[in-house]
């Protein structure tokens, strides 16, 4: 997705500049803005498309609480036995 694309975009590259008697501070990686906004028109090269971790439609996946994958015995083992089964 390029930047003529995304609606929200955020700042690429931090900065202090004045427009209009205004002073606007850009913090990388925080400043966001919509993609007419006046602090962008002239900047585009300072700012990228937003990129979503989670969207509306999506089911988070669960990770596990250490940050590691379960062994496949402890998976089994947590595994509830089926009804019928010897």
């Amino acid at each position: 997705m390029n930047t003529e694309q995304a609606e929200i975009l955020v700042a690429n590259t931090s900065a202090v500049f004045s427009e209009g008697g205004q002073r606007y501070r850009i913090i990388k990686g925080r400043t966001t803005a919509r993609r007419g906004a006046k602090i962008v028109k002239n900047r585009e090269h300072m700012f990228s498309p937003m990129v979503i971790d989670y969207d509306i439609d999506e089911e988070p996946k669960p990770k596990p609480a250490n940050g590691r994958r379960k062994k496949k015995e402890d998976a089994e083992a947590e595994a509830p036995e089926e009804a019928g089964t010897p």
